[in-house]
């Protein structure tokens, strides 16, 4: 019906002052909203840096996170959207260093949880939607670097248990071709269903790999394949 005006900017300008404390990083975002019943949340322009406080690590433009509440009564968690507008991620790999080598750190418990857990539970997420997304890896010691491009993808549910969940991602490689899967999934099972089509990969950018074990000076041409 409308906001808690006060919790969100509360919210946001705790982030931004602690975020080193938070994250050991630099984060920056314009606008938070939380909605009257505490159920939806959602975010504009956001971005968190890398330890250089001026390189751009993660960033979108919007996110939006909705839960079902009145589910918890009934012993399920219902999370009803996860969305992603224009989502960009930057990667740097040196060998087996990340350049997120820090927040994993940051975030990896070294205590062992040895309660019980239950069961009773069932959890549904409904909606998992990324759009505009990109993402740019480099290999600093292959100097090798992807540019992945139109990053969509759209999962309308997610089951744990019983149901089958299906999923569909596209995207495009900047330095040619694209790639489409679309998977049916049952959990519980493990059981998959995956269809990919590959169209016009550029073969090229697979040289710095193949150098590793191969004395190869070029290679050109186009992959397509469906699988």
């Amino acid at each position: 019906i409308g906001t808690y005006i006060g919790i969100p900017t509360i919210a946001k300008n705790y982030i931004q002052k602690h975020d080193r404390e938070l994250l050991g990083r630099e984060v920056t975002l314009d606008k938070m909203r939380l909605n009257l019943l505490l159920t939806e949340l959602s975010i504009d322009s956001l971005k968190l840096y890398e330890q250089d406080a001026k390189t751009t690590f993660v960033s979108f433009d919007r996110f939006e996170f909705r839960i079902n509440l009145w589910a918890l009564l009934a012993h399920k968690i219902s999370i009803t959207k996860i969305k992603f507008e224009g989502l960009y991620t930057n990667i740097v790999q040196n060998k087996s260093q990340y350049n997120f080598d820090d927040l994993v750190k940051k975030f990896s418990s070294t205590e062992q949880d040895t309660t019980q857990k239950s069961s009773n539970w069932e959890i549904e997420i409904e909606h998992i939607i990324l759009s505009r997304g990109s993402m740019n890896y480099r290999d600093q010691s292959l100097n090798a670097t992807w540019k992945l491009r139109d990053l969509n993808l759209n999962i309308p549910r997610i089951y744990f248990s019983g149901q089958q969940t299906k999923a569909g991602l596209h995207l495009n490689i900047s330095s040619g071709g694209s790639l489409n899967v679309e998977t049916a999934y049952l959990m519980d099972k493990k059981f998959a269903d995956l269809n990919i089509d590959l169209k016009k990969f550029a073969l090229g950018d697979l040289l710095p790999y193949i150098k590793q074990d191969m004395n190869v000076g070029k290679i050109d041409g186009e992959l397509n394949a469906k699988l």
